[in-house]
């Protein structure tokens, strides 16, 4: 996984380099990783916009609510709608949003 320069590089947790003088593979890997992550933060924010309720931090209560089947939910729910009505990470990635059926065949698959 790939985090921002908030998180702790770890064996599972990939950060940017940081540092006075990068060398140009750390650069050129930065940029390109930089490049990716902002689609993904796109997509978190497509699923808190269309589906506030699952950022609403006192309306949510942990051990008293299934929170991560609400979130799991509401990302399936917004990847249907991609599939209706595209989305700018398509674009961005020069690609099509997939159909709909291909999707939940794919899904169900998993």
């Amino acid at each position: 996984m790939f985090g921002d320069l908030g998180y702790t590089r770890n064996d599972v947790l990939q950060t940017p380099f940081k540092g006075v003088s990068p060398t140009d593979a750390e650069t050129r890997f930065n940029y390109l990783m930089a490049r990716i992550r902002v689609p993904v933060e796109w997509a978190f924010g497509d699923v808190l916009r269309y589906f506030a309720f699952v950022d609403f931090k006192k309306n949510i209560k942990m051990g008293l609510q299934a929170c991560g089947k609400f979130f799991h939910v509401a990302t399936f729910l917004r990847n249907c709608h991609v599939c209706f009505y595209g989305h700018e990470t398509a674009s961005y990635f020069g690609c099509t949003a997939p159909d709909l059926p291909d999707s939940l065949v794919s899904l169900s698959a998993v």
